[in-house]
C-alpha cells in the first residue's frame, strides 16, 4: 500500500510541475524579457492556455526573438541552478528539466518541419515568421540550449548512479 501512495505522490508532483510550474516559469520568462525591453505587460494568463499580453511601442525583429527565447530560457536557468540531495526536490527538478528538454525538441521539430504544421504553437508562429535567417539562428540557439541541458541531466543522473 505504501508503494501505491508513493507512486500517486510522484504522479501528482509531475502533473503539478507540468501544468503549473513550467507554464508559469515559461510565461514569466517572456514577461521578464519584455519588461527589460520596455514593454508594458497587460496580462499573464495560465488557464486555459498560457500566454502573456504586452503592449507598447511596436516590437522589432530582435525584440521578438529575445522575448520568444525568454520563455524557454527562464525554466532552463531555474532548473539548472537547483541543487539538492532531497529526493522530492531532486525529482521535481528532474521533471522540470525533462519538460524543458522536451520543449526544446518540439521547438526544433516545429522549425524543421514547419510546412507540415507539426507542433505549431504561438511562440513558433513568431519564429517561423522571421524568415530563413531567423529560423536558422533560432535552430542553432535551441540546439545549443538542448545540448547544454542534456549534458546537465546526464551529469546529474551519472552522479546518482555512481
Amino acid at each position: 500500500m505504501r508503494d501505491v501512495i508513493e507512486t500517486i505522490k510522484i504522479f501528482f508532483i509531475a502533473l503539478f510541475i507540468s501544468i503549473i510550474i513550467y507554464p508559469l516559469l515559461h510565461e514569466l520568462g517572456h514577461s521578464v524579457i519584455a519588461i527589460l525591453l520596455g514593454k508594458k505587460i497587460l496580462e499573464i494568463r495560465l488557464f486555459p492556455l498560457p500566454n502573456i499580453m504586452y503592449i507598447s511601442n511596436s516590437t522589432g525583429y530582435i525584440e521578438n526573438l529575445l522575448i520568444g527565447f525568454g520563455g524557454m530560457l527562464l525554466p532552463i536557468i531555474v532548473s539548472m541552478n537547483i541543487r539538492t540531495k532531497r529526493f522530492w526536490i531532486w525529482y521535481s527538478n528532474f521533471i522540470l528539466k525533462s519538460i524543458c528538454l522536451m520543449s526544446l525538441i518540439i521547438s526544433t521539430l516545429a522549425i524543421i518541419f514547419h510546412k507540415r504544421r507539426v507542433f505549431l504553437q504561438d511562440d513558433m508562429r513568431i519564429v517561423l515568421g522571421l524568415g530563413d535567417l531567423g529560423k536558422i539562428l533560432c535552430l542553432i540557439i535551441i540546439i545549443c540550449m538542448g545540448i547544454i541541458l542534456s549534458l546537465n541531466i546526464y551529469r546529474e543522473i551519472h552522479k546518482i548512479t555512481t
